[in-house]
């Protein structure tokens, strides 16, 4: 895996929703040479929009799909906002105070989220992000804007826990793979389906 993108070291994502993605993830993250990070639940938001730019007709289902589901749009205000929320939320399930949506049975040894940065540095990379983003937004700068968001993040987390190699953990990153692809580069993308 020495594939780079947005100037990273080499990554990989894991995606796929109640498939054992955070079981994969946490045994992963034993290793001493692997950094996880997981759950970033706010860049399924600014790859949302890229793909309502790429793909208008996928506006519908993509409105039904935002978390949180309000403010609606995708437009640099509302999509903001959603990755705002969605930062916010995530320090409070980090800190206990939101549920994480595991059952009291999933016990994990690095626990159901792993982020190593505050929630400040966070809106600050958010901040950053918005601030990149032409007037309009085209696809290309939501591009160029997500890979410097995700490269400033992915190195606070490095940092926390240095490593050779990154892997995030996020459930619906997989359905933005070309998304993904176009701002960061070629990567590791790993879907995993649970076989019931």
């Amino acid at each position: 895996m020495d594939d780079r993108g947005a100037g990273q070291r080499p990554g990989a994502y894991i995606g796929g929703f109640r498939s054992g993605t955070t079981l994969l993830i946490n045994l992963l993250g034993l290793h001493p040479e692997i950094t996880a990070w997981f759950e970033t639940k706010f860049l399924p938001e600014a790859l949302r929009w890229m793909k309502v730019q790429r793909e208008p007709e996928t506006v519908d289902m993509e409105s039904r799909l935002c978390a949180p589901p309000s403010p609606p749009g995708f437009a640099v205000e509302p999509v903001t906002r959603r990755m705002r929320l969605q930062m916010e939320y995530d320090e409070a399930r980090l800190r206990g105070l939101s549920p994480s949506g595991k059952r009291d049975y999933e016990i994990y040894p690095l626990g159901a989220d792993r982020i190593h940065y505050s929630l400040a540095e966070a809106l600050g990379a958010l901040d950053n992000w918005q601030g990149s983003l032409s007037d309009p937004p085209d696809c290309e700068s939501l591009g160029r804007a997500l890979a410097a968001l995700v490269a400033d993040l992915a190195a606070r987390q490095l940092q926390a826990e240095p490593a050779p190699l990154l892997i995030n953990k996020t459930p619906e990153l997989p359905r933005f793979g070309g998304e993904m692809r176009s701002c960061l580069g070629p990567h590791k993308m790993i879907m995993m389906v649970r076989d019931g």
